[in-house]
């Protein structure tokens, strides 16, 4: 299947887990990445936007693999033995899907991989695999000053024959000297290495960088390939080890420790060069080089002051933005890769070894970074699971050696990325399966499987209402599906729980106190009793550790505490402290509870309720992930517009590369006209996360503003590939096609599509799939502004007929008031020829320029307002925002001037000093400027054409009813249509 428009003889892969460009870009401008600057000025790069959960095992075989978590199978760090007997770290034999590696094998090409997470054992593939298991190098406990290399692994190298090879490329951890330590830590001598273990985890993840580095320079140079993978987790396991002690000094970090071990990190970056320096030059300049993180690591103020005591808690310092950078033969020089996230990598190299991607592959080549004069992409096939042959993946029910498991588990609890496991098997396994659900689910809830996430969610927070992330993580998915009814009690439930939790702790809390004062000759005696247990256990694991690794079990101390009525007593104090604090805490305080309730009463429209949570939140924790993200939304519902402005800002303040505050940042511009400016933070959301439908929209509508129409329509267009059922994108697409492109044809199939969209959403009732704004959009009989389609509630709806004069807003206003709205009309305007049925007209309703004060009294009703009065609606009304749906009516505009142009004649009137051109010019820039407005404050609304009222009033009026609600007299609505006062005809 290899295309002839193959761009690379052979690619490089490079992983550097947690790479990070402000740290290169640091060490590149001080002259510290010398061949990181060569690099980069042959080719092209940008930032890669890493994937939810921001987990390691999972990332890198999306990289692999081009797919999500739920596609692939690797759903975190550890799953259950195949056999139920405990748990392993996730194996190659769970993913479910071919990585690359796999697809060259199956076309003949030939693969090297090296320690690529996830890789063991290591897969029969063409070529040399390497498993992560090659790399660790155990020290040997009966004789810890022994270097010896022990064996490798069953399973660690594909060919056997390549076994011993390899395994002489390997570094022990104490064979590090001076040369190689005091670049790192000049101050070591100052370690006191009896009581301070960090050295040792030095030289340990030292030697695994290198015996990575060491294989894959070898099998470089000593093996012909087509594809080379190459991943290092050393930034990544080095920055958890070492990053809190990284300049500026973090507030916890003692003078001293930060002394000793503050250059770590830049060595380890500068170390990283000097490597990538010698794969370019084993790769050579007829080779393409893909370097790339999948996400990056707070270096700086974001650095998190503490680590969650959860599963996979250490996640927290990795930053949403890694890296990517391209270089060599097929790669173009000098661009600015935008858009990208690890998904793309797959589909990319395929692309570059001339192979199509894959249609169920979730990511898409980078095509903007790389071609050739001529050059095409090859076609998409269906899937490369549909294509045979051999591929060198395991059979599903191989089993991994128990030891090996074991020893790699050890290290994983030592990294910090995972708990101890249970001795309980069982229950290891089960803790082990529950976080693969937790993981998966938020895999689906990223992708807009939202149905499939929130199925999951809601089994786990029922299962353990006690784990407060699995209820946090459902009412996300809650809101993004608009299941808003069910919002409230959820957050209550977990309120509920969180509080439950805390009273039970102070119960306990209070019964050991109770014992203490009771019974303190009991409790002396039951802690010597445990302590002695706990001794006695550690006595016997020792020994069935040294029988299982053939040597003399180490000597454990007995701890020597005493426990006496004097320290029972300081406990006792220590406890009444700790148990007037739990019972004096109030859970809503919390700073995320208060953005929980904030979100809370927004969804209900209380706005101003909303703020006094968020500024509490604020005052708290002003620095709160999220939260002025949080406060420039809001702000922005509330119209407060230069409020918006400064709540973004201050979200980019603390984190420059968020691109969800650039849109808002760019919505807020926009309503000032600042359209320059708002084009600027539009073009940057897009360009950091380009899987963000609604930050297109925005660039679209900036671009509207900015009659840059060609360039809006591209806009548009993306935003409809991410998400086909954004109203907004084919609503703005068919009014630049009509009134700007003069491409009628174009037009009218984005009508089309419209109206398709507005039938599918009536129908899908639980709005499943949709994404945020971009997927609820504002224009069309859907959620409006609150983001919930206020059908359970329509005494609070506020429906208007709008549209220029002479549209037929009277009609409609009848057919609503025959269906059963009662319509808000004080009959002042009597019939007449023009309108022989009647105006259904509303005094009030013409001055609502300058008094809206009457605009609550048609709640429940339907009310008449020509077009360029709609600006003039209230956002709120009795505090509370005011809840819209608009009918605007559409017609001909020769025949609306000429219709006009009769009526006013009759009545003896003049009319504009305008010719009939100029005129028409003028109305369509006024509808066009509506239409931006309900655009901008998410007012619900959708067209009718006047031609398929007097036409086809039944489909009409079935429309309205499905968008309405149901509620609706179609028949009586079809009746009021008289098709002989369609006079003014084009």
């Amino acid at each position: 299947m290899t295309d002839s428009s193959r761009l690379a003889k052979r690619v490089l892969l490079i992983g550097w887990d947690a790479a990070d460009w402000k740290l290169i870009d640091k060490y590149m401008a001080e002259g510290s990445m010398p061949y990181m600057k060569q690099f980069l000025e042959r080719g092209s790069r940008g930032n890669l936007a890493t994937l939810q959960p921001v987990l390691s095992p999972m990332l890198w075989n999306s990289i692999g693999t081009g797919k999500r978590s739920y596609k692939h199978g690797i759903h975190g760090f550890t799953e259950p033995m195949p056999d139920g007997k405990g748990i392993r770290p996730s194996s190659s034999t769970t993913r479910k899907c071919k990585a690359l590696w796999n697809i060259f094998t199956q076309e003949g090409m030939t693969s090297n991989v090296v320690s690529w997470f996830v890789g063991h054992p290591a897969e029969p593939i063409k070529g040399v695999c390497v498993s992560e298991m090659f790399r660790s190098v155990p020290i040997d406990k009966k004789d810890p000053q022994s270097t010896e290399l022990p064996e490798l692994p069953p399973q660690s190298v594909h060919p056997e024959s390549m076994r011993d090879e390899l395994a002489e490329l390997r570094l022990h951890p104490g064979e590090l000297t001076e040369a190689e330590i005091l670049p790192f830590i000049p101050n070591a001598a100052k370690i006191k290495q009896s009581k301070d273990r960090r050295l040792q985890s030095f030289a340990k993840l030292f030697s695994e960088m290198i015996n990575t580095h060491n294989a894959a320079t070898h099998l470089m140079e000593n093996t012909d390939w087509d594809f080379m993978g190459v991943y290092v987790d050393a930034i990544d396991h080095f920055g958890h080890g070492f990053m809190e002690y990284h300049p500026p000094r973090m507030e916890h970090i003692s003078e001293a420790d930060f002394e000793i071990y503050q250059d770590i990190i830049a060595g380890v970056y500068k170390f990283h060069d000097l490597m990538l320096g010698r794969m370019m030059a084993l790769a050579g300049e007829d080779t393409t080089i893909v370097l790339c993180s999948d996400h990056g690591y707070h270096s700086d103020h974001l650095r998190p002051k503490e680590t969650p005591k959860e599963p996979a808690g250490p996640a927290v310092w990795h930053r949403d933005q890694g890296i990517i950078a391209m270089a060599g033969p097929g790669v173009k020089q000098g661009e600015t890769i935008v858009g990208a996230n690890l998904l793309d990598i797959a589909p990319t190299i395929l692309n570059l070894l001339g192979l199509p991607a894959a249609k169920d592959m979730d990511g898409k080549a980078l095509t903007q970074a790389i071609g050739a004069p001529g050059w095409s992409p090859p076609e998409l096939i269906e899937s490369w699971e549909d294509v045979p042959g051999e591929s060198g993946m395991h059979p599903r029910d191989k089993q991994e050696d128990p030891f090996a498991a074991r020893e790699a588990l050890k290290q994983l609890v030592e990294l910090g990325y995972i708990e101890e496991p249970d001795p309980d098997a069982e229950k290891a396994a089960k803790q082990a399966s529950r976080e693969a659900k937790f993981n998966v689910a938020r895999s689906y809830m990223e992708g807009g499987l939202l149905d499939e996430a929130s199925k999951r969610l809601e089994e786990l927070f029922e299962a353990e209402p006690d784990q407060p992330r699995f209820g946090v993580a459902l009412l996300r998915v809650y809101m993004r599906q608009s299941r808003f009814d069910e919002v409230r009690p959820l957050a209550e439930k977990l309120l509920g729980e969180m509080e439950k939790v805390n009273t039970s702790k102070a119960d306990r809390i209070d019964d050991a106190i109770k014992a203490i004062e009771e019974k303190p000759e009991k409790i002396i005696a039951n802690a010597e009793e445990q302590m002695e247990e706990a001794y006695q256990k550690r006595v016997e694991a020792e020994k069935t550790a040294a029988k299982d690794e053939d040597r003399e079990p180490v000597e454990i101390e007995r701890p020597a505490v005493k426990i006496d009525e004097e320290s029972l007593g300081n406990r006792k104090q220590k406890l009444q402290t700790a148990v007037e604090q739990i019972r004096g805490f109030d859970i809503r305080s919390i700073p995320t509870v208060n953005m929980l309730l904030g979100r809370l009463e927004a969804i209900d429209g209380n706005l101003e309720k909303s703020l006094e949570h968020l500024n509490k939140a604020e005052k708290a924790e002003p620095r709160l992930p999220g939260l002025h993200l949080q406060l420039g939304q809001t702000y922005l519902r509330m119209r407060r517009n230069e409020s918006a402005i400064r709540a973004f800002q201050k979200a980019l303040d603390i984190d420059s590369d968020n691109a969800s505050a650039h849109e808002g940042l760019a919505a807020a511009l926009q309503r000032l006209k600042r359209n320059d400016e708002a084009l600027d933070h539009a073009l940057t959301a897009v360009e950091l996360v380009h899987d963000m439908p609604r930050a297109h929209l925005r660039l679209g509508v900036t671009l509207v503003r900015l009659k840059h129409f060609e360039q809006a329509v591209q806009a548009f267009e993306t935003c409809l590939k991410l998400a086909p059922m954004t109203g907004a994108a084919h609503r703005y697409l068919a009014m630049i096609f009509r009134n700007h492109l003069d491409q009628p044809e174009l037009a009218e199939k984005h009508r089309a599509e419209l109206r398709r969209v507005q039938k599918k959403r009536k129908k899908d009732k639980t709005i499943a799939q949709q994404k945020s704004f971009a997927e609820n959009p504002p224009h069309q009989l859907a959620p409006g502004p609150t983001g919930i389609y206020p059908a359970s509630n329509p005494e609070e709806i506020i429906t208007i007929v709008s549209g220029l004069p002479r549209t037929g807003t009277s009609v409609m206003m009848q057919m609503l008031a025959a269906g059963g709205i009662e319509p808000l009309s004080d009959g002042n305007r009597e019939a007449d020829e023009s309108n022989p049925r009647g105006y259904y007209e509303y005094d009030k309703a013409i001055q609502l320029a300058s008094d809206s004060s009457w605009v609550g009294d048609a709640k429940g009703k339907v009310v008449k307002i020509v077009a360029q009065l709609l600006p003039n609606l209230p956002d709120f009304i009795d505090g509370k925002i005011a809840r819209y749906r608009i009918v605007f009516m559409d017609r001909d505009l020769d025949e609306v001037v000429a219709s006009q142009h009769t009526m006013l004649s009759k009545q003896g009137k003049k009319g504009a000093d305008l010719d009939a051109d100029k005129l028409k010019e003028t109305y369509a820039s006024q509808l066009d400027s509506v239409q931006h407005m309900l655009a901008e404050r998410r007012i619900s609304w959708v067209q009718i054409k006047h031609a398929d009222v007097i036409s086809n009033p039944e489909q009409v009026a079935e429309e309205l009813n499905q968008g309405f609600g149901g509620h609706l007299d179609v028949q009586e609505m079809v009746q009021v249509v008289d098709p002989t006062l369609y006079r003014e005809r084009t």
